[in-house]
């Protein structure tokens, strides 16, 4: 199973693509948006981890990437949704 981290992923076109990886057997979306509530609502749905940070917010970027290697998890990808 490949992870792939979804930016944007709580309304468009990142929303439907986390909820089609998520239902694929193939894929395993980890989810980061700044809307929380979103967040925690696909989570649960899903059963897929997130992370809530707002990517306005440039300088702490690098956060994202050590949380994931704190809660050991790789990314086989990227895909970047989030309109800014």
């Amino acid at each position: 199973m490949k992870t792939v981290l979804i930016t944007g992923a709580t309304s468009g076109i990142g929303k439907n693509l986390t909820e089609y990886l998520a239902q694929s057997t193939e894929y395993k979306p980890v989810i980061v948006a700044r809307n929380e509530e979103n967040l925690k609502e696909l989570s649960e749905k899903y059963a897929i981890k997130y992370i809530q940070y707002d990517l306005n917010d440039i300088n702490n970027i690098p956060s994202i990437f050590t949380q994931l290697k704190e809660n050991q998890i790789e990314l086989d990808g990227l895909v970047h949704c989030a309109g800014i």
